[in-house]
């Protein structure tokens, strides 16, 4: 959200939050590899119910955030038309492009242009995909099915950084091959530090903590020299997550209620965020040109807050209206299997 927010403002400095979907994608693998199959044993039932369970959980809050982005489009165009403006329709939004959002395949090239729906999809477009790809690959003995979806990963994403050139100095690289192999890559490390925890252990200590923060607050630095710092995001990322992973925070304590109702809404704050920061202006009264760095520190502020709430508000609807049904009904399928 900060990386948004911040993104056109005097703070360029911190443009290289954008490494955070690596952090992401690796975290993923990481809680998810207990709930992945562990072996070949009933693999196709297994398999089904991870992505069952996974679509699940995903899909409530896609269609709620694609619901309120078409509806705030919407409303935008009757307040333009009937104030004697003159609206241009979003040639994004077409029903084919629309059903790719939903579908979460705007990663894929051909239906890209339904990123714009909500921006930020394109991450999870990439996670689902590697959640369909790793789920049987899980399985295989001596990881060798997670190494090669890391080797792969890492094959697409050198692929598309060459092939996607224009599509990436203009965006970055948040679609096609660049972005599977990002998803596959993250992913992949993810699931192999969780399932060598216990060895891994060795290399956790506050020493190697402190160098782990060190080394991730460095690639934030390296934005400028065109995405090559995605290539190591990943592993740099899996290494403060293994350090990290060894930090207890009493569910009782303040700390751990905070973390626990962050992590409760987190994902709708992801999915809500960019819609309200988009259509800020059509709400709020946006910075004027030639603004102070002080006039600017008070709006970024107010905006921060403000995304913040309303997601958080957005959020709560989605979790009662779909989310709660969704899962009622995932476990009355699941049961019946």
């Amino acid at each position: 959200m900060l990386f948004h927010v911040l993104f056109s403002s005097p703070y360029q400095q911190l443009r290289g939050l954008y490494l955070l979907v690596d952090f992401f994608f690796v975290l993923s693998g990481f809680v998810l590899f207990p709930s992945l199959p562990q072996q070949f044993k009933g693999l196709p039932t297994n398999v089904l119910k991870f992505l069952t369970t996974r679509f699940f959980r995903l899909w409530p809050t896609v269609f709620g955030a694609i619901l309120t982005s078409m509806a705030i489009y919407f409303l935008h165009k009757y307040q333009v038309t009937h104030t004697g403006g003159v609206f241009e329709p979003d040639p994004n939004r077409t029903p084919k492009l629309i059903f790719a959002a939903l579908a979460l395949i705007q990663v894929i090239h051909v239906f890209s242009m339904s990123i714009w729906i909500v921006v930020p999809f394109w991450s999870l477009s990439a996670e689902w995909l590697a959640n369909i790809f790793y789920s049987p690959l899980s399985a295989f003995k001596r990881s060798i099915g997670i190494l090669f979806g890391i080797t792969l990963g890492y094959f697409l994403l050198n692929f598309g950084m060459d092939h996607d050139g224009l599509w990436i100095d203009y965006m970055g690289p948040i679609r096609g091959y660049e972005a599977i192999g990002r998803a596959f890559i993250g992913f992949g490390l993810g699931l192999l530090i969780r399932k060598y925890l216990f060895k891994l252990n060795i290399l956790i200590n506050l020493p190697m903590l402190i160098v782990s923060l060190i080394l991730v607050i460095w690639n934030f630095t390296t934005w400028q020299n065109g995405f090559t710092n995605i290539y190591w995001a990943g592993p740099l990322f899996a290494f403060l997550i293994l350090q990290l992973s060894q930090i207890n925070i009493s569910e009782d304590s303040i700390g751990g209620k905070t973390s626990k109702f962050f992590g409760s809404y987190s994902y709708g704050i992801y999915a809500f965020h960019i819609i309200l920061h988009d259509y800020y202006s059509f709400f709020f009264r946006d910075i004027e040109p030639g603004a102070t760095l002080a006039q600017w520190n008070f709006f970024l502020i107010k905006k921060t807050i403000a995304l913040l709430a309303f997601s958080v508000i957005f959020t709560f609807f989605t979790l009662h209206l779909f989310d709660k049904p969704a899962q009622k009904l995932r476990k009355s399928l699941l049961s019946n299997e």
